[in-house]
């Protein structure tokens, strides 16, 4: 089976305290079964950030990160070769579509296009790749769904998580991320 590997799968393999989906992630690495993942061409510079990231809040001792090393030099990838003229676009509107990042729906998009299964344990990305008809490893069939709660620092997944929008306390559905909320003034008397 073909398969594009997320960042939030090959970081779970730190085995950190804070990561609850290390044994899911190591999961994945086993069942690969010495095959190539394939990874766009953001996934090494995402992973080596949120190694970074670890080391600097120090998270993570020296042996830890060299144990990571290893594993990820173990696994063969095959990175995206393909000029960004042939994949941006498709990316720009897979994200517009589905509400991620550049950076997720080149992974998405990657999956499309070699009509591979995604290995992801980021909620959003794994809802629009289900909508986009992609099959995605790293979470739990049907009705959950597991999300790194952090982005690359602690990694938790969140077990028995419903596929809906967050609420507010109100009952409405809460903003999404990085969307401004503004009052509306009433109309001035004529």
């Amino acid at each position: 089976m073909k398969l594009v590997l997320d960042a939030s799968v090959a970081l779970s393999w730190l085995r950190l305290p804070s990561q609850t989906c290390s044994e899911q992630a190591f999961a994945i690495l086993d069942d690969l079964n010495g095959e190539a993942v394939l990874v766009p061409q953001i996934w090494p510079m995402e992973v080596a950030q949120g190694a970074l990231r670890v080391e600097r809040q120090q998270q993570a001792t020296a042996a830890t990160l060299a144990k990571f090393s290893a594993v990820l030099n173990s696994v063969p990838v095959v990175n995206e070769s393909r000029p960004s003229t042939a994949w941006l676009p498709q990316c720009e509107q897979l994200a517009r579509e589905h509400g991620l990042t550049i950076y997720d729906a080149s992974y998405l998009e990657l999956a499309l296009w070699r009509g591979a299964a995604l290995a992801t344990f980021d909620k959003r990305l794994a809802q629009a790749a289900q909508a986009s008809g992609v099959l995605v490893v790293g979470h739990e069939p049907a009705h959950r769904l597991e999300e790194p709660v952090l982005r690359y620092g602690g990694r938790h997944c969140l077990a028995g998580l419903a596929l809906t929008s967050p609420r507010t306390s109100s009952g409405r559905p809460a903003p999404h991320r990085g969307v401004r909320q503004t009052r509306r003034r009433p109309a001035a008397a004529p």
